[in-house]
């Protein structure tokens, strides 16, 4: 799936290939151990998974921000309320809001961006698309989001929703 080249997005990061001994994580090229039975002993080599991992790549401020399937990520420099290796990212960041965003990665496979309600000093962006306080936005793998003017991060990895793409904005934005 690709996205209009006028709002940022990029082509999706291919997902990882099964291993004979375990499987690869979709974000980094690392072989993790294969499943384990309750008993302790190894799952069968015919039993394969993709960890599907998002990752929210800060480029050079550091990171990547690692997130499984019903995790979110709070985005700001405050570290009483932002995710801890979040705001080890962001704290020196002044055009980034001590509670900015936050980042959902839902059950069913679909990422949600949400400025917080009370409004970031320097707003959230994707491309084109400026958030309304309170309100989320579907992104996708590929996309840059843009904390204010100066910082950006690029979602990377994951796993396709397990139903078709609705509209881009789910409230109206």
């Amino acid at each position: 799936m690709s996205t209009p080249a006028d709002d940022g997005a990029s082509d999706p990061v291919p997902d990882g290939e099964p291993e004979a001994d375990g499987w690869i994580s979709v974000v980094r090229a690392t072989t993790l151990p294969p499943p384990r039975r309750a008993s302790g002993t190894a799952a069968p080599h015919s039993v394969r998974a993709v960890r599907a991992q998002l990752a929210l790549d800060f480029g050079e401020l550091g990171g990547p921000l690692l997130l499984d399937r019903g995790q979110t990520v709070r985005l700001g420099r405050s570290s009483g309320w932002a995710t801890p290796d979040a705001a080890g990212i962001l704290s020196g960041e002044s055009s980034v809001s001590a509670r900015h965003a936050s980042v959902e990665y839902a059950e069913d496979g679909t990422v949600w961006l949400t400025e917080v309600s009370e409004g970031s000093t320097n707003g959230v962006r994707v491309g084109r698309h400026v958030l309304a306080p309170g309100h989320r936005l579907r992104v996708r793998t590929g996309d840059t989001v843009w904390l204010g003017p100066h910082v950006s991060f690029r979602l990377r990895g994951g796993a396709p929703p397990a139903e078709p793409a609705t509209d881009r904005a789910a409230n109206g934005t």
